[in-house]
This record gives C-alpha cells, sequence and structure tokens, in this order.
C-alpha cells in the first residue's frame, strides 16, 4: 500500500511539473515586417497592456519603438509576465540623439515662454498624409550598414539630381485606419532625420546627418527640409464646438500620456485651427475628462496634438472634444 502511495505521489509531482513548465514556457518569436510589441502582445498573449512587459523581458530592444525584422525575442506566458515590471530594469544609451517626448512643458518654462511644444518634437512627431511622400529614398550609408546617427554620412537617390540645401528623411511609421469605422486615413509619416547634402558621389547625393530623431534607415524617404518653428502659446485659445477621435500616436505604441503628439480625424478643412484645445474625454458610463490637448499643426482633414495633461492614458480611439456643461 505504501508503494502504492509513493507511486501517486510521484505521479501528482511529475503532472504538476508539466503543468507548471507549460503554463510558463517561453516562445521564440522572429519580429516580421510591420511588427510592434502592441500587436504582437495582442496576437500571441491576447492582451495589448502587457508589451511594456514584453519589452522588459527583452533586453536586446533598446527602443520599444524600433524593432527590426529578423530579430529574435522571447515571449514568456502571460502569466508569468504578469509578476515583471512593466519598466525595463536597465535601458541601453542609444547612440542618437532623439526628440524628447517627455517633460517638454518644464523645458519651456526654463528655456522658452512662446512654443507650445518643444521644436524637436514638433518636427521629428510628423504628421498622416494619404499618400507616403517623398524625391527619392537614403541609398546606402557610408560605412556599408543598415542605419546611421548624427554626424555620420548617407548617400541619398534623388529624383531631380543632387542639389545643395538641407532635407528629412522620413520613415512610414504606421498605416492610419479610423478606429470606429476601419477606413484608410492614411500614412503616418515620422521624420528620422535632418540631413544637409554636401556634395555628389557619382550620381548619388552625399549627405551629412546633422540631426537625428531616430535611426535614419537605408530606404528612408527624402523631401527638402525648410526650418520651421512650433506654434506659439496663445493667451486665450478657441475651444470650439467640435469632436472625434484619436487616430494615430507619434510613437507606434497605442498609448500615450501627459507631453506626447497625437493625431486627429479632423482637419484644416472641418474648421480646426492651429492653437485650438479640446478636452480627452470618456463618455461611458459617464462623461469624464481624461486630459487636454492643443493643435499643433494641420492637414485638410488630420491634425495633430499634444497632450497638455492627462490623469490617465489616452489610446487610439480615445474621443477628444469639449466636455458638457
Amino acid at each position: 500500500m505504501k508503494k502504492i502511495i509513493v507511486a501517486v505521489a510521484a505521479s501528482v509531482a511529475i503532472m504538476a511539473s508539466v503543468m507548471s513548465m507549460h503554463l510558463f514556457a517561453a516562445e521564440d518569436y522572429i519580429i516580421q515586417k510591420g511588427d510592434n510589441l502592441w500587436d504582437i502582445s495582442d496576437s500571441k498573449l491576447d492582451d495589448t497592456l502587457l508589451w511594456p512587459k514584453l519589452w522588459n523581458v527583452n533586453p536586446e530592444i533598446e527602443n520599444p519603438d524600433l524593432i527590426y525584422p529578423g530579430t529574435r525575442i522571447r515571449i514568456p506566458s502571460p502569466e508569468e509576465l504578469q509578476k515583471i515590471s512593466p519598466v525595463p530594469l536597465k535601458k541601453k544609451k542609444r547612440r542618437v540623439k532623439k526628440a524628447e517626448p517627455k517633460h517638454i512643458f518644464k523645458q519651456r518654462e526654463l528655456i522658452t515662454q512662446k512654443y507650445i511644444i518643444s521644436r524637436d518634437l514638433f518636427i521629428s512627431s510628423g504628421w498622416i498624409a494619404k499618400e507616403f511622400p517623398g524625391i527619392g529614398m537614403v541609398k546606402h550609408e557610408a560605412r556599408g550598414g543598415e542605419i546611421a546617427g548624427e554626424g555620420e554620412t548617407v548617400y541619398l537617390q534623388l529624383e531631380e539630381g543632387g542639389s545643395p540645401g538641407n532635407y528629412i528623411a522620413l520613415r512610414n511609421a504606421r498605416t492610419v485606419k479610423h478606429p470606429m469605422t476601419g477606413e484608410l486615413i492614411g500614412y503616418q509619416v515620422k521624420v528620422t532625420g535632418i540631413l544637409e547634402a554636401t556634395g555628389m558621389d557619382g550620381n548619388l547625393t552625399k549627405a551629412l546627418i546633422t540631426t537625428s530623431y531616430d535611426d535614419v534607415e537605408v530606404g528612408n524617404a527624402i523631401l527638402p527640409y525648410t526650418p520651421v518653428d512650433p506654434p506659439l502659446i496663445q493667451e486665450n485659445p478657441r475651444r470650439p464646438d467640435m469632436s472625434g477621435y484619436v487616430i494615430s500616436t507619434h510613437t507606434t505604441g497605442h498609448i500615450s500620456g501627459e507631453g506626447d503628439v497625437i493625431f486627429l480625424d479632423k482637419g484644416e478643412s472641418d474648421g480646426l485651427k492651429v492653437g485650438d484645445v479640446f478636452s480627452a474625454i470618456t463618455d461611458s458610463p459617464v462623461e469624464r475628462v481624461d486630459g487636454e490637448l492643443q493643435v499643433i499643426s494641420l492637414r485638410p482633414t488630420t491634425a495633430s496634438a499634444v497632450l497638455l495633461s492627462s490623469n490617465k492614458e489616452i489610446t487610439i480611439g480615445s474621443k477628444w472634444g469639449q466636455p458638457k456643461k
């Protein structure tokens, strides 16, 4: 009888061990073109909000907005990820100068009192275009690599030949569809850097990366660059009675907080103006103001805005407008 009890206990222990291994088994996944951590968390873990913890367990990902095809990552079980801190314990320093998305209002108070948003974030956050723009592309990196940073040289292939001047490098951050209707709105254009043409090498334009907001990559599109300043602070901004939805963020994540740039589903043709102020609103089960945003640039049917304040995370699909009085 004692031998039977021991055998049963051993079997139970083995089954528990197998179940535990299954529960916490990690899966290897190879990043595909167009992937982001939000979508991977949705498809592999059935929980989009686990993406920060997924980032934490993959230290080879320095920046969650930059994940490259071919990179192998580890995907633990949802149960294992729940026990992990959402913030990486140690973040590597990047070799490129990045636009600072946070604390821009403290900077504004210390450095200048006239702009709504920092110049770097204003430029780098880009815009939404119906068709992805460009008059050429980054053809090569000087050392033969795929990416380059500030102070490095790249070669441009331009449609009408090279000419002296400054250019911006552009990346297609994502395809933007309306979160409520599913209608295709366009492509989110993100500025990765500012380049200065320094000469010709054969039929290619040699250019120095004078400012990098992200990795400038081979294949980035190119447009001429004209210096531009962010909009000025207004003493009494308009608060028009309009409403709509957040359709994208300036990062590849779906969540934004104070100081981030978001994109709206209304634009200049709808009557919006730069400087207009709206609230981020939750209207179910009761109306609640979740933050305040201000329009910083316009396109005919879309606009970009900065979150001046937020008391909760603002997501793609969040409503904006004026609260009921």
